[in-house]
């Protein structure tokens, strides 16, 4: 397997946002650390996601026009 990349990331929260951090966490079963790097991971991806479907659908409105 390959060796992730690594970097050291600090979270600044409100405190009635990090109450709802600390409680999503053990919702899923998970510490916070484990929980803030799924967090980050996956609106990461859903990020790429949606601006891969923005991107589609601009090709395939041009695509109309040709």
């Amino acid at each position: 397997m390959k060796t992730p990349n690594q970097i050291q990331v600090t979270f600044a929260f409100h405190p009635a946002d990090y109450s709802a951090f600390q409680a999503a966490a053990s919702i899923a079963g998970l510490d916070e650390q484990s929980f803030g790097v799924l967090a980050i991971h996956r609106e990461a991806q859903r990020v790429l996601d949606e601006a891969g479907r923005r991107q589609r659908a601009v090709s395939e409105n041009l695509d109309v026009f040709n």
